[in-house]
């Protein structure tokens, strides 16, 4: 299963020691292949301690195997359009309430989130 990780979702790691990668994967059916949006990774070089938190974590999507997508436009919106093209098939990992409620509305998503910064939880929003 295609697994989109959003920017947020990326420095859970840092805030709150939550290994997402392995926490993901528990929560989908199958093998998670992750997924990130180069947009997303420039989102997080907005400060130095963030340039820094943003190496580890290229260097952690690397040994992922991660498949790093090179479109251009508001990260929100190609989330949304890229879960949309895969529905049924796509996890998104976000921590954006405002995300996460645009998915849900639509259906057809598993979302991926923080419950109470400790651990992952999941619900899964079915198309009509």
């Amino acid at each position: 299963m295609k697994v989109v990780l959003d920017s947020n979702f990326l420095l859970l790691p840092f805030e709150t020691g939550i290994d997402i990668f392995r926490g993901a994967e528990k929560l989908v059916d199958g093998k998670a292949q992750f997924v990130v949006f180069k947009e997303s990774l420039g989102e997080l070089s907005s400060s130095r301690k963030k340039r820094m938190q943003a190496a580890a974590i290229s260097e952690a999507l690397r040994k992922e195997g991660a498949e790093i997508l090179e479109e251009k436009g508001k990260v929100d919106d190609m989330i949304f359009e890229y879960a949309a093209k895969n529905s049924g098939g796509v996890a998104v990992c976000t921590e954006d309430r405002a995300l996460q409620r645009r998915l849900r509305d639509a259906g057809g998503v598993q979302l991926i989130y923080s419950k109470e910064r400790s651990h992952l939880a999941t619900d899964w929003q079915r198309g009509d």
